[in-house]
Protein backbone atom coordinates (compact mmCIF):
# COMPACT_ATOMS: atom_id res chain seq x y z
CA UNK A 1 0.00 0.00 0.00
CA UNK A 2 2.73 2.46 0.90
CA UNK A 3 4.37 1.98 -2.49
CA UNK A 4 1.13 2.91 -4.24
CA UNK A 5 1.12 6.42 -2.76
CA UNK A 6 4.87 6.98 -2.32
CA UNK A 7 4.94 9.26 -5.36
CA UNK A 8 2.73 11.70 -3.44
CA UNK A 9 5.48 12.44 -0.93
CA UNK A 10 7.44 15.57 -1.80
CA UNK A 11 10.74 15.34 0.08
CA UNK A 12 11.31 19.07 0.56
CA UNK A 13 7.76 19.68 1.80
CA UNK A 14 8.08 16.76 4.22
CA UNK A 15 11.35 18.18 5.63
CA UNK A 16 9.79 21.64 6.04
CA UNK A 17 6.80 20.21 7.91
CA UNK A 18 8.94 18.01 10.16
CA UNK A 19 11.29 20.89 11.04
CA UNK A 20 8.30 23.08 11.98
CA UNK A 21 6.70 20.28 14.01
CA UNK A 22 9.86 19.42 15.96
CA UNK A 23 10.33 23.07 16.93
CA UNK A 24 6.72 23.31 18.17
CA UNK A 25 7.06 20.07 20.14
CA UNK A 26 10.41 21.01 21.64
CA UNK A 27 9.24 24.47 22.68
CA UNK A 28 6.05 22.99 24.10
CA UNK A 29 4.03 25.98 23.02
CA UNK A 30 0.51 26.09 21.74
CA UNK A 31 -2.11 28.73 21.19
CA UNK A 32 -1.38 30.53 24.50
CA UNK A 33 1.85 32.08 23.19
CA UNK A 34 1.87 33.94 19.86
CA UNK A 35 4.44 32.17 17.71
CA UNK A 36 5.28 31.79 14.07
CA UNK A 37 7.46 28.93 12.88
CA UNK A 38 8.42 28.64 9.23
CA UNK A 39 10.81 26.33 7.41
CA UNK A 40 11.81 26.62 3.76
CA UNK A 41 13.77 23.90 2.03
CA UNK A 42 15.86 24.98 -0.92
CA UNK A 43 19.56 24.18 -1.10
CA UNK A 44 19.61 24.32 2.71
CA UNK A 45 16.74 24.57 5.14
CA UNK A 46 15.97 28.04 6.47
CA UNK A 47 14.23 28.16 9.84
CA UNK A 48 12.46 31.28 11.06
CA UNK A 49 10.94 31.38 14.52
CA UNK A 50 9.23 34.44 15.96
CA UNK A 51 7.66 34.46 19.42
CA UNK A 52 6.02 37.26 21.38
CA UNK A 53 6.25 36.69 25.12
CA UNK A 54 5.63 39.21 27.90
CA UNK A 55 5.64 42.07 25.38
CA UNK A 56 9.01 41.21 23.89
CA UNK A 57 9.89 39.62 20.57
CA UNK A 58 12.21 36.66 20.28
CA UNK A 59 13.34 35.89 16.74
CA UNK A 60 15.57 33.25 15.18
CA UNK A 61 16.51 33.15 11.51
CA UNK A 62 18.94 30.28 10.87
CA UNK A 63 20.18 28.23 7.96
CA UNK A 64 20.30 24.55 8.85
CA UNK A 65 23.38 23.29 7.05
CA UNK A 66 23.96 19.89 8.63
CA UNK A 67 23.00 16.47 7.30
CA UNK A 68 20.01 16.25 9.66
CA UNK A 69 17.96 19.47 9.61
CA UNK A 70 15.34 18.00 11.94
CA UNK A 71 17.92 17.26 14.62
CA UNK A 72 19.50 20.68 14.12
CA UNK A 73 16.10 22.40 14.44
CA UNK A 74 15.46 20.49 17.67
CA UNK A 75 18.77 21.75 19.10
CA UNK A 76 17.93 25.33 18.12
CA UNK A 77 14.52 24.98 19.78
CA UNK A 78 16.13 23.66 22.97
CA UNK A 79 18.41 26.71 23.11
CA UNK A 80 15.49 29.01 22.35
CA UNK A 81 13.35 27.44 25.07
CA UNK A 82 15.67 28.92 27.71
CA UNK A 83 14.65 32.41 26.54
CA UNK A 84 10.87 31.98 26.63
Amino acid sequence: EEELVSFLNHKETWIEAEVERVVMRELGIGCAIPAGIYAECKRNVRLIVQIIKDGREIKVDEKLIGDDPIKEAKEIARDLKEHI
